[in-house]
């Protein structure tokens, strides 16, 4: 067999890379079709499908931010919520605005 004579039917190589997902996972929300439905008609495999949004969700937790006001040290001035992290950090929130927002942000 010739170079010339090959079989041209063979798929196209895609470069699965980041802008290529999230084109994918944008272009199956705007669809409403589910993600398996748009994975099918698609020809993607479901599993990279998944693969690839958690991984762009874990990427894009933006920064919050934040104003710091000056401590006032008064026996009234107990935090509504306080946050230990498991490096052992605390974090005491005495705002009701900034709650909300951290809150909102963690959902």
């Amino acid at each position: 067999m010739k170079a010339n004579e090959l079989n041209t039917s063979i798929p196209e190589v895609i470069k699965e890379d980041k802008v290529y997902w999230e084109s994918q996972i944008e272009s199956q929300k705007k669809s409403q079709l589910s993600k398996s439905a748009y994975c099918r008609a698609n020809q993607i495999s479901y599993f990279r499908f998944n693969y690839w949004e958690k991984r762009l969700k874990k990427s894009c937790h933006p920064l919050i931010p934040i104003k710091i006001k000056s401590v006032m040290h008064s026996p009234n001035n107990k935090p509504i919520c306080s946050i230990t992290f498991k490096n052992g950090n605390d974090l005491h929130i005495h705002d009701k605005e900034a709650l909300i927002l951290i809150l909102d942000r963690m959902m």
